[in-house]
């Protein structure tokens, strides 16, 4: 199932509010839309809360792109259309809270960027088992632009003791 992209696009999907599954089913349709073909997605895995408590946990999935043409504000701009029509209304309030949907831009190739609006790669990727999980089953060897080691590696000195489970459908 892993790919070897030398230019990946890679997104993080998240939800844990709502019809968790049937949420990320139209994420997934509305990525494939803007991308104009099927991506690669991980499994689906299911993790507590991040950062903060919730009544659900986490429904989340990686995806991957090839490449993405445009500039990386647009497509920021392109995935909170995706989140607001998927219900999500962002808080002005600090901090976590949940959510329908959240997608994070994991990576843009090896590209490092840095904006008031956006940062890429993640500054948490290696952080967050969440992440780190579906990532290794998509891109094990892609090596991290900043932190210059593998998915594997970062999951492999990951301190996050969350425990992860895969949705089996």
């Amino acid at each position: 199932m892993t790919q070897d992209y030398n230019s990946p696009v890679v997104i993080l999907l998240g939800s844990n509010l709502g019809n968790r599954e049937q949420i990320l089913e139209e994420a997934r349709q509305s990525l494939d839309e803007l991308f104009g073909y099927h991506l690669l997605y991980s499994r689906i895995c299911i993790t507590p809360p991040w950062g903060f408590s919730a009544d659900q946990d986490f429904f989340n999935q990686v995806a991957v792109a090839e490449t993405w043409g445009d500039v990386p504000e647009k497509l920021l701009d392109a995935l909170l259309r995706i989140e607001e029509n998927a219900g999500r209304h962002r808080s002005s309030s600090v901090g976590y809270s949940s959510r329908t949907l959240d997608l994070d831009i994991l990576y843009m190739g090896s590209q490092i960027i840095h904006t008031p609006r956006l940062r890429v790669p993640h500054p948490r990727i290696a952080e967050r088992r969440f992440t780190l999980e579906p990532l290794c089953e998509l891109l094990p060897h892609f090596k991290h632009p900043v932190h210059g080691v593998s998915n594997t590696t970062l999951l492999e000195q990951c301190a996050d003791p969350s425990q992860i489970t895969w949705n089996v459908d």
